[in-house]
């Protein structure tokens, strides 16, 4: 079965392809901004509603379970690529496979993740140090959690992989309903509204687990009615399995994918290790700048999927040639928004930033350390494109080793080191020493030799 003409014209080019990635680009930095926000209020619901002590334990669980589960997260771009590729290609029969595919590992991971994470969560917090006041709510939070997990990755991995056959359209509304129900059942179930149980700190992964619950039939229904190539047929569910033939790619582009998450996310955790002996100010002031930070890589994250879906469905559709057009124009539209957001959080980045922190002496050591670090990300998002499109021909081992190679052995013993000689700035300087020394080797292995052999 083969997509018609109309139906690929996303990925065959009959629109200009900066304007298609713009489309792209839109609807997915939004439903991106829309989970930071949806993170922003819950925080606002538990420290207004039930107090500090309920933020600490959210604050507590979230380092372990976003450990655990970025390996996952990772994985699932092994799926989006292949479906990208099957979807250039025009083969709808290819595209529900690598779904299929792709949805059977996620659940299967899901759930062994869930039983042994809810087992373990006691000794899992007791590792992470967390205080003994909190310790029970945050045991019960992290079982709930865990519960809902399958659930979650499910919705979310869905949601994904339609994103390979450029439609973020549907991602995009249906996180506007998940968002809308977790957000209104969050704050009814810690204060009981309309009989509703109490559910304290537990609330938020119960209303997750709800909204998931009802968004993922309604996307059922939705992309049956509009005949959408990954619509749930009897077709799909025939292919709702692990394909042999599939797994392979599959896991040879999304393992790296999902190492790379993986262990980037323990580098945080380092750094946070080097930023907590200069006091609590600084780590709050480390708090305040990864929210300003994560709005800043919303976009650039959106044009580097960009990158990874147009490439992958120029290889299904046989046009090669098209990969350099793809990497130029994501690199263009990356730096353009890159760079005026930078500037403009630079010249009003008190005033975003007093949005979390309100002490004067963590504000000032904020604004300082985003003033260091923040126009380097604009070179991560560079180096995400060339990535993107580098992992769209199956070529993912090399830029995730010099991903995280400029992670641990740049970044983090900069960081270190320059901390201990000009104390707290030289942390945050760790992150331009580290984006810097990958852009540059990656532009070096993507010139000199991955453009090379995909000519070849």
């Amino acid at each position: 079965m083969r997509l018609t003409a109309a139906e690929r014209s996303n990925s065959t080019g009959e629109a200009p392809l900066w304007r298609e990635m713009v489309r792209f680009a839109i609807p997915q930095t939004a439903s991106a901004a829309l989970q930071l926000l949806s993170g922003t209020i819950t925080a606002i619901y538990f420290g207004q509603l039930l107090g500090p002590s309920a933020l600490a334990v959210a604050s507590a669980f979230f380092p372990i379970f976003f450990l655990l589960v970025s390996f996952l997260i990772g994985l699932i771009s092994g799926g989006v690529v292949l479906v990208a590729r099957a979807h250039g290609a025009g083969d709808i029969l290819q595209v529900k496979s690598a779904a299929g595919t792709t949805l059977s590992v996620c659940a299967l991971l899901s759930v062994a993740v869930a039983i042994v994470g809810y087992r373990i969560s006691p000794e899992l917090l007791e590792i992470m140090a967390t205080p003994q006041d909190i310790m029970t709510s945050a045991i019960d939070y992290a079982r709930v959690t865990f519960i809902s997990l399958p659930a979650v990755t499910l919705v979310f991995a869905y949601m994904f992989l339609l994103r390979g056959t450029s439609d973020v359209q549907t991602p995009l509304l249906v996180m506007v309903i998940y968002i809308g129900i977790t957000l209104v059942l969050t704050p009814a179930m810690i204060q009981g509204w309309c009989g509703l149980p109490q559910l304290g700190v537990t609330s938020a992964p119960w209303a997750s687990f709800i909204a998931c619950a009802i968004s993922l039939p309604c996307l059922i229904v939705y992309l049956r009615v509009r005949r959408h190539p990954m619509a749930v047929d009897r077709e799909f569910l025939r292919r709702l399995r692990i394909d042999s033939k599939i797994a392979a790619p599959f896991f040879g582009i999304g393992v790296p994918g999902g190492i790379q998450t993986a262990v980037t996310s323990l580098s945080e955790v380092a750094m946070v290790a080097l930023i907590n002996p200069f006091g609590s100010s600084a780590t709050a002031a480390y708090g305040a700048v990864n929210q300003v930070v994560g709005y800043l890589l919303v976009p650039m994250q959106a044009f580097g999927l960009a990158a990874t879906v147009f490439a992958a469905q120029a290889i299904g559709a046989g046009k090669p040639d098209r990969l350099g057009k793809v990497t130029r124009i994501a690199i263009t539209l990356d730096l353009a928004v890159g760079i005026s957001t930078v500037i403009a959080l630079g010249v009003f980045s008190r005033a975003v930033l007093s949005w979390f922190v309100v002490d004067p002496a963590t504000l000032a050591i904020a604004e300082r350390a985003l003033l260091i670090s923040l126009w380097s990300y604009v070179l991560a998002g560079v180096s995400e494109v060339l990535a993107g499109v580098m992992r769209s021909t199956g070529t993912v081992v090399w830029p995730t080793v010099i991903a995280l190679a400029a992670i641990w052995l740049v970044q983090l013993p900069a960081a270190d080191l320059l901390s201990r000689w000009v104390g707290l700035e030289g942390v945050w300087m760790g992150y331009p020493a580290g984006f810097t020394a990958a852009l540059v080797v990656q532009l070096a292995y993507y010139g000199l030799i991955w453009r090379g052999r995909s000519r070849g």
